[in-house]
């Protein structure tokens, strides 16, 4: 048995939101799965270029700003900001995880 077929997949929205809700420390990270990011020791930056100490992802975790807005839309707005990926890259796919932060660039 792999990885992937251990790791169980979120179908909807409201199931990552609910997710989300309950938990802290959630991360999407878009790339080619678990199982190519494993024993990865970093990422690069698009951008700029420069060397990441770990694996690029972004938080789940609600802002304080985001007050009494819908989960739901939180979630579905940190899905799309690099939503472009699969086209650009290949068969990438989001997927969470919960990890410890190295660092936090923002």
């Amino acid at each position: 048995m792999s990885i992937t077929d251990e790791l169980p997949v979120l179908r909807t929205l409201a199931a990552l939101a609910n997710l989300v809700r309950h938990s802290c420390d959630l991360y999407v990270r878009w790339s080619h799965g678990p199982v190519e990011d494993e024993g990865a020791a970093g990422s690069r930056d698009q951008l700029t270029g420069i060397r990441l100490s770990g694996l690029s992802a972004n938080a789940f975790d609600i802002e304080p700003c985001w007050e009494d807005r819908p989960v739901e839309l939180w979630v579905a707005r940190r899905l799309c900001d690099y939503s472009h990926l699969p086209q650009e890259k290949g068969e990438a796919v989001a997927w969470n995880r919960a990890r410890c932060s190295i660092s936090r660039a923002t």
